[in-house]
């Protein structure tokens, strides 16, 4: 039985930032060292919930901290979110400028009571980060999103609690392998 259980996919959602930049890094070390098959699904924070509350994932990676009978999440890191843009932004002024969003909960609709008149919503963080580097508007981006030679100005975000990356799995009495070797790559730099 116990066989089986070690041979069984595991199911990853991860939020699309996450997978990118942070990962697929921790994700070989595992591969490399087991031939499990492994399935990842990029969601939202409401997606991975969802998915993890209906048995869809076995692990998920997101900001939410979810605390319950049945699931529980791990502080892993703490992001810094990054306003970045092509020229030159006044921060007071943000509805005047087109917004790229990954999402309807886009932390850029947090940052202004009077949102833009022009938004682009796209579900991948790399065209969103693209569009801005092209100078089609402004976006907010997690930190290690970014590369140290992109000629952007990005600024600092002191408006928005700081976001908290979790990890988060069934409450197990005894975690599966899987998940406890997930959980040591994670935890370790």
């Amino acid at each position: 039985i116990f066989q089986k259980e070690d041979d069984r996919p595991l199911r990853v959602g991860i939020l699309h930032g996450l997978l990118k930049n942070w990962f697929i890094p921790k994700m070989i070390k595992l591969i490399k060292k087991s031939p499990r098959s492994v399935y990842i699904k990029i969601g939202t924070v409401q997606d991975l919930r969802r998915g993890i509350e209906e048995g869809r994932f076995d692990i998920i990676f997101s900001t939410e901290n979810i605390q319950s009978e049945l699931i529980s999440s791990l502080k892993l890191f703490d992001e810094q979110l990054k306003l970045i843009s092509k020229d030159e932004v006044n921060r007071k002024k943000l509805s005047e400028y087109r917004w790229i969003v990954y999402s309807s909960e886009d932390n850029l609709y947090k940052l202004s009571k009077k949102h833009s008149p022009s938004i682009i919503e796209v579900d991948d963080i790399t065209i969103l980060i693209d569009l801005v580097r092209s100078g089609m508007g402004v976006a907010v981006v997690p930190d290690h999103m970014l590369k140290k030679s992109d000629s952007l100005n990005v600024y600092d975000i002191t408006s928005l609690p700081k976001s908290e990356i979790f990890m988060t799995t069934l409450n197990y009495k005894n975690s599966p392998g899987v998940i406890r070797d997930v959980s040591e790559l994670v935890q370790n730099p």
